[in-house]
């Protein structure tokens, strides 16, 4: 019975990081967007930079993107670009 409970309670604590995880891509994915509608280009990579390292679902969608639109060095991703539609839809996706 314990071994049940536990793995109950392990399940539940993934399954919302999991959810967690793409409130946060959906968020950060959001901040990048405001700034490139600001003309802010580089405050838009740094972030986006950011929250590729820390965001699985966000780094998911990047790679994908990067992949599709054939972008070898994701560190050059443009976040302002139509590519970033793409991100936007894999995390919506995901």
């Amino acid at each position: 019975m314990q071994k049940i409970l536990m793995v109950g309670l392990v399940s539940a604590v993934v399954l919302a990081g999991c959810g967690k995880g793409k409130e946060e891509a959906k968020k950060g994915a959001e901040q990048i967007e405001a700034a490139c509608k600001s003309d802010k280009k580089d405050e838009a990579s740094k972030l986006g930079a950011e929250l590729y390292g820390k965001n699985e679902v966000f780094k998911k969608a990047v790679d994908g993107a990067a992949q599709t639109w054939n972008v070898a060095d994701v560190s050059k991703f443009n976040y302002c670009g139509v590519a970033f539609v793409e991100v936007k839809t894999r995390i919506d996706n995901s």
